[in-house]
């Protein structure tokens, strides 16, 4: 049995997270020599200082709310620095095609499945902040988009002892072998840039710069866990957020095998016993993780962990 199909989803107003007051680049810049000595002037983290400028003015803070009611500035306090809040700013789109293809052959089953697919959103879940100067620099590709993913689960009964009897048959029939394997792009690489280059004193505004050119993926086995080139990345420019969409390229996919093998055995009319033997990632495949996507980190770009190596697992189980 064959099926083909065409699936897609949108969202809107979806909740999110997104700053509620963040700091004004302009105004950070602003406060620089020769209005304040050198070293003491405004830059990354600092939207929630007090600035006494050398033209008798003060400069409280740079985000739109740091003062309002003004009760603590005698004690050199701001009333608000950062505060993101909820908001039902997100929205996302999905489209897939999606087939199936089931079938048995004699003592074979089988039911393969596969999906191309592509998700975006602004947001891809609470903790997944959006830029609070324009939500719409937020749209990128999913955190868990996979824009292909082909699954395959199968059986086989084994037929070498149906004809057996005894203890011989005890022994070589009721064997099963199944399985589910799994080949799937990987998860997308989200960038970002801690050192605050924007100003914004948020979460969400701040990935490097990016040249356009071409990503060049690298093996990580054989250049130090690098999984793709950063030339193309650059930091921001001071007061400048950068130009790389934050997701649009995919980390090291899935190459996955589960194997299990069965027995079932009959013990006279009222008892039965089971056997199951169990591997996951049989062929003990390295599946790698994504990579750091910090720009400011020194492991940008590296992979830094992977997932499950082979694990097996056995049980006996006596029904009665």
């Amino acid at each position: 049995m064959f099926s083909i199909g065409f699936v897609a989803s949108r969202g809107r107003h979806l909740f999110s997270q997104i700053e509620a007051n963040p700091g004004s680049a302009a105004k950070c810049l602003a406060v620089a020599p020769p209005l304040v000595p050198a070293g003491q002037e405004c830059g990354p983290f600092g939207e929630d200082s007090i600035y006494n400028l050398s033209n008798a003015t003060v400069v409280n803070g740079t985000r739109p709310f740091s003062v309002t009611s003004g009760r603590e500035l005698a004690n050199g306090q701001l009333d608000f620095s950062s505060n993101s809040w909820e908001a039902t700013v997100a929205n996302s789109n999905y489209n897939s095609l999606q087939t199936s293809l089931e079938k048995k052959v004699g003592d074979l089953r089988f039911l393969a499945a596969y999906t191309w697919s592509k998700s975006l959103d602004n947001s891809s879940g609470f903790n997944d902040p959006i830029n609070p100067f324009n939500p719409n620099n937020s749209r990128a590709l999913s955190q868990f988009d996979i824009t292909h993913n082909f699954v395959i689960s199968y059986g086989y009964e084994l037929p070498f002892a149906r004809a057996a009897h005894g203890v011989k048959g005890k022994l070589l029939a009721g064997w099963t072998v199944s399985g589910i394997t799994r080949f799937a792009t990987g998860f997308p690489v989200t960038l970002t840039e801690s050192d605050d280059a924007s100003l914004c004193g948020c979460n969400g505004a701040d990935v490097p710069n990016y040249d356009g050119t071409s990503i060049h993926f690298l093996n990580p086995r054989n250049t130090g866990n690098q999984l793709f080139d950063p030339a193309p990345f650059s930091p921001e420019t001071i007061g400048i957020a950068g130009t790389s969409n934050r997701r649009f390229f995919h980390g090291p996919g899935f190459n996955n095998w589960d194997i299990a093998l069965h027995k079932n055995t009959r013990i006279g009319e009222r008892m039965a016993l089971e056997f199951r033997a169990e591997f996951f990632n049989v062929f003990n495949h390295a599946q790698f993780e994504n990579p750091r996507g910090d720009i400011n980190g020194s492991d940008f770009g590296k992979i830094t962990n992977a997932r499950d190596a082979r694990i097996g697992q056995g049980a006996l189980k006596l029904s009665f």
